[in-house]
């Protein structure tokens, strides 16, 4: 055999080179399937695909294809290993920050989706990413009770992008939730002159009119959200509560009522005891009273 390929000038394939060819073709194998399960959402195959993969090279990109697969497959411990990998070799990338605080935030470990952020804040190497980077450390620092410093951050975000609406839209109902609503009406004013009237938005411009004292006003603007969207959760809810409010017991807590069917947390408690709950736990801007 070694005689033909010396004569036709080929060169013999040692068996080490066929290993790593055959080796090579697997991983190419495995890594395209696991990515194309990925695509028709059957991430724990996919996860399986990127593990073997990874069993024969391990290889940056496959590992952030498993890290997404694991998050699908909410192993979000898993997905944070993976991570950690991807971020000691590439210590500088923002997106892989960017990623660990997103499953940090759905693991509700707030302190470490900080820590993981305050690196790349405010530095110009990252001004593509400012507006993601303070968004999410806001998120953070809200659910550390540090108020002040995530408006800050909402701040720089808007100033980073002005049409990010979302951070608009968190700093509004932070304002709201801190007394500070003027502020909070200037922000959604200015979302509903963008973004004309959507539900988050009319949701924050009833809320505030309500809080102002403005009842009928707030009344007319719920009205409107359920002719946008009659299966608002949260409209129908706060709409109940505020007719309470207003006298009219028997259609606030007809609203109070249909919200639950829709969300699927009817129970047999009495409608009295539903409304308290309702009070106690979805009132968080402080509202009605």
């Amino acid at each position: 055999m070694g005689f033909w390929k010396t004569l036709f000038g080929g060169e013999e394939t040692t068996p080490e080179q066929e290993l790593k060819h055959k080796e090579d073709r697997d991983f190419d194998t495995l890594k395209t399937d696991g990515q194309k399960a990925s695509r028709i959402g059957r991430s724990e195959y996919a996860v399986m695909c990127f593990r073997k993969a990874l069993e024969i090279h391990d290889d940056l990109e496959t590992r952030d294809y498993l890290a997404h697969a694991l998050i699908n497959c909410r192993q979000f411990d898993e997905a944070q290993a993976e991570l950690d990998i991807l971020q000691q070799a590439e210590p500088e990338n923002p997106q892989v920050a960017l990623l660990k605080a997103n499953v940090s935030f759905m693991q509700e470990d707030y302190e470490k989706m900080r820590d993981t952020l305050l690196p790349f804040a405010d530095k110009e190497e990252y001004a593509d990413e400012k507006h993601l980077i303070s968004f999410w450390l806001a998120k953070a620092l809200l659910c550390l009770d540090c108020n002040e410093d995530a408006v800050e951050c909402l701040t720089k975000s808007v100033n980073a992008k002005p049409d990010f609406w979302d951070a608009y839209l968190l700093r509004a109902q932070t304002y709201l939730k801190y007394e500070q609503t003027e502020l909070a009406e200037k922000d959604t004013d200015y979302l509903l002159s963008q973004l004309g009237e959507q539900e988050e938005t009319l949701l924050m411009s009833a809320r505030i009119k309500a809080k102002k004292g403005n009842r009928d006003s707030a009344l007319a603007v719920y009205d409107k959200i359920m002719e946008l969207n009659p299966f608002s959760v949260e409209g129908l809810r706060e709409r109940g509560m505020l007719k309470i409010d207003l006298g009219d017991e028997e259609g606030g807590k007809a609203d109070i009522a249909e919200s639950d069917a829709i969300n699927g947390t009817g129970s047999e408690e009495g409608i009295e005891e539903q409304i308290k709950q309702k009070y106690r736990s979805i009132d968080p801007y402080g509202i009605f009273g």
